[in-house]
């Protein structure tokens, strides 16, 4: 048992750490992506932001008020043939800018000598080298984007909702008139449906929640600092110590329901 939570917990730092790390990458790659923020309500009972997870429920517990949620997140690998590679058409762009010295120098002299052969055979190479240098900058650009690549990966963690969860739905329910044909909130409805500001989205309850649908989850934690000794306990009371103190649900939002209704 102590065992299983201390794996729970190592997977759970893992798999919060691993967007920062991603990022990273994205960075190394010189790819841009566009970031959306959503507000999210201040924790109660001092607990700790400690992050979201998005994935797809494998199960649901509704006795205990527990989830397994399946999360594929990818590791940043470092390619080593690119970073090869990259130092390679590093050199060639160093031999192409001396060869662009040498050849203007060549220029110079042959209009100074008034040589007109020298002088075209010296513009030849100011094209060939200048041509060097683009195609190593251009290699250089590509090695540099294919450098840092990602490995998914999936994994099933155990999540506990905290005593005050609260679900939410990135939409509103589907609203039919008498007819039984699918009609359009007003805003004034979307906003009475929306209840709370603070939260997002619209509210749901923990039984709503099914195989399969995408989720995410804001996870929460209780300060370690508050924690009491362990020292004289046994070992289910420490068990039941390190329960307390896992990262638990505070907000789960369920962004798509693909089961067929």
């Amino acid at each position: 048992m102590h065992v299983l939570i201390r794996g729970a917990a190592g997977l759970l730092a893992c798999l919060l750490v691993l967007p920062l790390l991603a990022a990273r990458a994205q960075d190394a790659k010189k790819t841009e992506a566009k970031l959306t923020e959503t507000k999210e309500p201040a924790n109660t009972d001092k607990s700790l932001k400690k992050g979201q997870v998005t994935g797809k429920v494998a199960s649901v517990n509704d006795t205990n008020r527990s989830m397994k949620l399946s999360v594929t997140y990818e590791i940043p690998k470092i390619n080593q043939g690119e970073v090869q590679a990259l130092q390679n058409h590093q050199r060639e762009l160093v031999q192409g800018q001396a060869e662009l010295q040498q050849a203007q120098a060549l220029a110079v002299q042959a209009q100074v000598q008034n040589d007109r052969g020298k002088f075209q055979d010296a513009q030849n190479k100011i094209r060939a080298a200048t041509q060097k240098i683009q195609n190593a900058q251009l290699r250089i650009a590509q090695s540099q984007a294919k450098m840092v690549t990602g490995e998914k990966k999936t994994q099933d963690i155990e999540l506990t909702a905290a005593e005050n969860v609260a679900v939410r739905t990135a939409n509103p329910p589907v609203k039919f008139d008498g007819e039984g044909k699918v009609v359009k909130y007003t805003a004034k409805e979307l906003a009475d449906l929306r209840g709370d500001g603070k939260l997002p989205g619209y509210p749901a309850d923990f039984a709503d929640l099914t195989q399969n649908m995408i989720v995410t989850v804001t996870l929460v934690q209780k300060p370690m600092k508050t924690a009491p000794g362990t020292k004289g306990k046994d070992a289910d009371a420490v068990v039941d110590l390190l329960e307390e103190y896992q990262p638990k649900m505070s907000v789960i939002v369920i962004l798509a329901d693909p089961t067929p209704k």
